[in-house]
């Protein structure tokens, strides 16, 4: 994928999301049961915490740094969690939202997006081909990886891909919280 329609894909989530938010306000970011239980800002939250983890693995995949603990989780403390499942991601995610104000979670939300829209700013085309995966036996922290540094990945793509994925996600929750602000 072109960088230009990239970043113009980034732009118009982006907005969408930040325009639904403004007309929701905090009290329609607390409605409840807009995807199966969860609130908006449970959806928010959600996102916040799968995209901060791959936007800092996708960041280091570059680097070929170690990311930390806070880098991946931000301001965030999980309750333990020894299952990897999506369900039991999912659900201590939520949980180390509970106790946070909707501000947070919102301006979060505007962090991650952030950190998506100047990495992909930041890159070259030939850094959003080249092609990425999951080292899920490399022992560290540092999960994703450049295709030319290890032999076997899972589920390799080239790193535009990667980025749209998270905006395929966030556009398909967008159809889930849109309803709440008609």
């Amino acid at each position: 994928m072109n960088k230009d329609a990239l970043v113009s894909m980034i732009d118009s989530v982006h907005a969408e999301w930040f325009a639904l938010i403004e007309q929701l306000g905090t009290d329609g970011l607390e409605v409840h049961d807009v995807v199966g239980t969860w609130r908006v800002r449970d959806v928010l939250g959600h996102c916040n915490c799968w995209d901060r983890w791959q936007l800092v693995q996708l960041r280091c995949a570059f680097t070929g740094e170690t990311p930390t603990d806070p880098e991946l989780h931000g301001p965030i403390t999980f309750p333990p969690n020894d299952d990897m499942s999506e369900y039991a991601m999912n659900a201590m995610f939520i949980a180390g939202y509970a106790d946070r104000p909707t501000s947070d979670v919102v301006a979060h939300f505007r962090e991650v997006c952030a950190m998506r829209a100047d990495w992909v700013r930041a890159a070259s085309q030939d850094q959003l081909d080249s092609v990425i995966g999951s080292d899920w036996a490399s022992g560290t922290n540092r999960v994703i990886r450049l295709a030319s540094e290890v032999k076997r990945l899972s589920d390799p793509q080239p790193a535009w891909q990667f980025v749209r994925n998270q905006l395929d996600h966030l556009q398909g929750h967008l159809g889930d919280v849109g309803p709440v602000a008609t």
